[in-house]
């Protein structure tokens, strides 16, 4: 389910209350994900990976698990008391982030073709991920609309 920038704005905001450099790593981390439309493997803790026929870790020099960005993004839905606004927070994932920045993109009027480049798609599979939100961001916009001034 794709997430509004509120989300990761509030969950940098809530890590940097924390004195914790892990807590605001994530908050940094989730800010990132957001911006550059990432997949989770991609600033998370790599799987196993076969190297010379073994499996072995990936290395990354500070690992963060998919279950710390889950619980930041989570927290700054809850927060932000999205769950108001038809968001059920449990929904939310790691995923929510990538998703939630290509509709920032489309909202903001980029054409298909350049979201599905920045968010290194090769098909049109992140249509599916912002459907239901975009749906929901336009629900009784054309009752407003037609509200005399």
């Amino acid at each position: 389910m794709a997430v509004p920038i509120s989300v990761p704005e509030k969950a940098l905001e809530l890590a940097y209350e924390s004195s914790s450099h892990r807590k605001q790593a994530v908050g940094d981390l989730v800010t990132i994900a957001f911006y550059f439309l990432l997949r989770s493997g991609e600033y998370t803790k790599p799987r196993k990976v076969k190297r010379n026929g073994k499996m072995v870790r990936a290395t990354r020099t500070v690992q963060f698990r998919s279950s710390e960005i889950v619980a930041a993004v989570r927290a700054a839905a809850k927060a932000l008391k999205l769950h108001d606004r038809g968001i059920d927070p449990d929904m939310i994932g790691a995923h929510s982030l990538r998703a939630g920045g290509a509709m920032a993109l489309k909202i903001m009027g980029y054409k298909d073709s350049t979201i599905r480049k920045f968010g290194r798609w090769t098909s049109d599979t992140w249509m599916m991920y912002i459907h239901s939100q975009i749906s929901k961001l336009y629900e009784g916009v054309a009752q407003d609309m037609s509200t005399p001034l």
